[in-house]
């Protein structure tokens, strides 16, 4: 057994690997985002929703005291949550392709959209846009 003075405790020590990108984000927003939810077909009748502090592996289920909730049928929250999880998504993707492109070298994105059309292409060949299409065909 071991025992850890609230003094020693740092960000880096609780947090690990993931410490960087916590300190990083200081000066920023500085939220993490630490959700356990699960949804299963948000636009069906027969949507589920779980979620609650389990991590859904073994030793959540035999060594802790973890807790679940399941709820089936309540589309409004299924929706709900599916949104908040397609935003934490597309928060985090725009972070990596930022990212990503600074350590290429190349420039991130301006804020400002293309002036022709031609930002639709994707969308209009089906290469883009399957999350919306799901939605939008409810």
């Amino acid at each position: 057994m071991e025992i850890v003075r609230a003094a020693r405790i740092d960000d880096r020590a609780m947090l690990k690997d993931f410490g960087a990108e916590q300190l990083a984000a200081r000066g920023m927003i500085g939220a993490i985002i630490h959700d356990k939810v699960l949804v299963i077909d948000p636009l069906s009748p027969n949507c589920t929703v779980v979620l609650g502090s389990h991590n859904l592996g073994f030793k959540a289920s035999y060594s802790n005291d973890e807790n679940m909730v399941v709820v089936t049928g309540d589309r409004a929250l299924a929706e709900a949550y599916a949104v908040h999880i397609l935003d934490v998504y597309d928060h985090y993707r725009f972070r990596a392709i930022q990212s990503e492109r600074q350590k290429q070298g190349k420039k991130g994105w301006s804020g400002f959209l293309e002036g022709d059309e031609s930002w639709q292409d994707g969308y209009v060949q089906h290469r883009k846009g399957a999350v919306m299409r799901y939605f939008a065909n409810a």
